[in-house]
């Protein structure tokens, strides 16, 4: 019950193939949940033949939802990380320090990673710019003291270490090492041809420019 009530959550926030797979899948698994409910009674009564044929038209029908959760899953990335990210291996210049002004967001990008930079109370902080729920452009979203908010589902996540302070997300944000050297903001971008396929490792660390 747990796990149909955050899949149908999830799925409330899809669409095109993906809300129509996810119907798909809850459907099968409420047919599968009726079959193996009439067996268990079929059995009950006697009937125990009948009852294995009907568990076992059960566990087909469970077998094709299962692989269509899988599909929404690792093929669409429904209800995973959608900002996750490799380990970053250098400092890199992503933008001038004036393209920052205090109280304001800009969105960066480098090597194919899109990154957030936000200045508050005189501090840079770097966040990786798509947002762990599904995928939203933070850049575009609302800069709160200490937070930013995604502007296509309401998720908030800390400017210092991305954690979640208001879902629907539930990964934290990824974040990356950021420096202010010589008038440039220099952030540890990863070196990957796409970021949402890799895993999270977020740092969260302010490093002193030199």
């Amino acid at each position: 019950m747990a796990s149909a009530i955050t899949g149908l959550t999830d799925w409330s926030e899809t669409g095109g193939r993906s809300r129509r797979t996810g119907l798909v899948h809850g459907l099968l698994n409420v047919a599968a949940t009726a079959l193996f409910t009439a067996s268990w009674f079929e059995r009950g009564n006697d009937s125990a033949s009948r009852g294995r044929l009907t568990a076992w038209a059960g566990y087909a029908i469970a077998a094709g939802s299962a692989y269509l959760g899988g599909d929404l899953v690792y093929g669409q990335r429904i209800g995973v990380t959608h900002a996750a990210i490799e380990e970053p291996e250098a400092f890199t210049a992503v933008a001038q320090s004036s393209d920052v002004p205090e109280g304001s967001m800009k969105r960066a990008r480098k090597d194919d990673v899109d990154v957030l930079l936000a200045r508050q109370h005189g501090r840079v902080c770097a966040l990786a710019h798509t947002c762990a729920h599904l995928g939203g452009p933070l850049s575009e979203g609302t800069l709160k003291d200490g937070s930013v908010v995604c502007p296509w589902h309401g998720s908030e996540f800390a400017l210092d270490d991305g954690r979640v302070l208001n879902g629907p997300a539930t990964q934290a944000q990824p974040t990356f090492d950021v420096r202010e050297q010589a008038g440039a903001i220099e952030v540890k971008v990863p070196r990957v041809d796409r970021v949402t396929q890799h895993r999270s490792r977020p740092s969260g660390r302010l490093v002193a420019g030199g």
